[in-house]
């Protein structure tokens, strides 16, 4: 009996503090710019097959070639940024002159969720920032394309 109530003393989390809160606040949005810079890393991998692809075709094999060197010296003319709101960081997607919401990230809790519209996610969180595994597993799954974000059967363990 006693090693049962110490275990759930040592289960019981914290309760929340300003620290603690701010602390999963500037994480949160740690977190988030990671995710940004690992879209723009997926992006370029994927400009790089299209160019790839092109060449063993034989299709305009010196632009692509060129293309190739281009985007290896400078970069793809895309950004990944945050947009801070009162609930969620909004993750958008410049490509040129168009934006678009890639997801919405909460601030408070971590979850990661697809984008319904401009100025809404949809319900049912994705992955979680904070939790280590869910964290690790968006980075891995993430595509420039959003792909990941939508739900499938086997996905019920990515925002736990």
């Amino acid at each position: 009996m006693f090693s049962l109530k110490l275990h759930s003393v040592l289960m019981t989390p914290a309760p929340p503090t300003l620290h603690s809160e701010t602390m999963n606040n500037s994480d949160i949005e740690k977190y988030s710019v990671l995710l940004c810079d690992e879209l723009y890393k997926d992006l370029i991998l994927w400009e790089l097959r299209q160019h790839e692809k092109e060449i063993e075709r034989g299709t305009n094999v010196e632009y692509h070639t060129k293309a190739i060197q281009e985007i290896k010296e400078n970069g793809v003319d895309n950004e990944f940024y945050l947009e801070p709101g009162r609930k969620y960081y909004k993750l958008v997607h410049k490509d040129s002159n168009q934006r678009s919401v890639h997801c919405f990230i909460d601030k408070t809790t971590g979850d990661v969720l697809k984008s319904a519209s401009w100025k809404s996610p949809a319900k049912g969180a994705r992955f979680n920032l904070l939790n280590e595994f869910s964290r690790n597993l968006c980075y891995d799954l993430c595509d420039w394309a959003g792909g990941y974000l939508y739900k499938r059967s086997d996905n019920s363990l990515f925002a736990s």
